[in-house]
């Protein structure tokens, strides 16, 4: 057994590791619980059915290692591998997880593999991506949707536990006879994970924490231009999930926050971020009037929760100082364009609601 302590986790802070491979104890139950059971088994083992179907388990940390347990667990002659995962978000973390480490294994060792991952945030710093999977012989059956806004989702496939042991066919069998299987495109690439990851984390933490908006001192800078970008792209996303689920599965509570639905309220992207988003603008040489509209088209014609004050006599006086101090007058070294680059962004990801 292997626990994490990279990163953000510390394991070991709170937990004593199994160091028992395949070994279990007898735990006393209490009798005052009431159970039937006096006793339940506790450790390492493997679950055998009675038609001779094998499970074995790995922990999320397991995966990661050397000598992965599924390993181990093939050599015991395991047929399925389940791994419940707590694996937080991480640019390009997913696609390695997915195709070399479950994919990769399942393949190498053949068999079954369930791996199913946390999804959402507790409001912490970190976001868990989901994309849950069902893999066998190194081919990915399904998987959940890689970062989203819902937190629960199921998914389900059919397989054959007899393709675990024979990877070819010892009879003749019609071709109409082959299920015909159609591959998509699942994995993310590092573009579409900026574009999904960060807003997908925002809105959760803004419905978990009951936050009634974002406020954002625009300065036209790196960060906040980023951050008002990623809380449009929120309000895409937020937009046509709900449009989706609208027409699917009816109002879910997914998409409530601060006690109201945004099933009825909102149709659009532009009319969420109003109720979403107050903006601070501060107004010098360097930052224009109309870098709003620019990242926002249609916000600036309500003019609501947009506020801007001009700091130029201050920024003046400083300059002055400074030159009166040190002789020179500092200047920028390059042209402000961080806004321009995520509004032309923003342009080429724009989705018609």
């Amino acid at each position: 057994m292997v626990l994490c302590d990279d990163d953000v986790y510390r394991e070991s802070r709170w937990f004593v590791r199994w160091s028992k491979p395949l070994t279990t104890i007898e735990f006393h139950i209490n009798q005052q619980y009431g159970f039937a059971q006096e006793s339940v088994p506790f450790g390492d083992a493997i679950l055998e059915s009675a038609d001779n179907v094998k499970i074995g388990f790995e922990l999320c940390e397991e995966l990661w290692t050397a000598i992965p347990s599924h390993t181990r667990l093939a050599m015991q002659g395991v047929d399925i591998i389940c791994n419940g995962s707590g694996s937080h978000h991480i640019l390009g973390k997913s696609n390695y997880r997915i195709n070399q480490l479950i994919l990769g294994g399942s393949q190498r060792i053949g068999g079954i593999y369930l791996y199913s991952n946390h999804r959402g945030c507790d409001g912490d710093r970190v976001y868990y991506d989901g994309a849950s999977s069902i893999a066998q012989n190194g081919k990915l059956f399904v998987q959940i949707n890689h970062v989203e806004g819902s937190f629960l989702k199921l998914i389900s496939a059919n397989s054959q536990i007899v393709s675990i042991e024979l990877q070819f066919s010892l009879v003749f069998i019609h071709q109409f006879c082959i299920i015909q299987i159609k591959y998509v495109h699942l994995q993310l690439t590092s573009t579409e994970e900026l574009c999904d990851g960060p807003p997908a984390w925002l809105w959760h933490y803004l419905r978990r924490s009951k936050m009634s908006g974002f406020f954002i001192p625009l300065s036209g800078g790196q960060d906040s231009s980023a951050v008002a970008a990623m809380v449009r792209l929120m309000c895409n996303k937020v937009c046509n999930s709900v449009k989706q689920r609208r027409e699917r599965d009816g109002v879910v509570l997914t998409y409530w926050v601060n006690l109201k639905s945004l099933f009825s309220r909102f149709s659009f992207s532009q009319i969420l971020i109003l109720f979403l988003l107050v903006m601070f603008t501060i107004i010098t040489h360097c930052l224009f009037k109309g870098v709003v509209e620019l990242l926002f088209p249609g916000v600036v014609q309500y003019m609501a929760y947009l506020f801007s004050i001009v700091i130029d006599m201050a920024v003046t006086a400083l300059l002055k100082i400074f030159e009166m101090a040190y002789g020179f007058m500092p200047s920028f070294e390059v042209v402000r364009i961080n806004l321009f680059y995520c509004a032309n962004f923003l342009f080429l990801r724009r989705t018609t609601l």
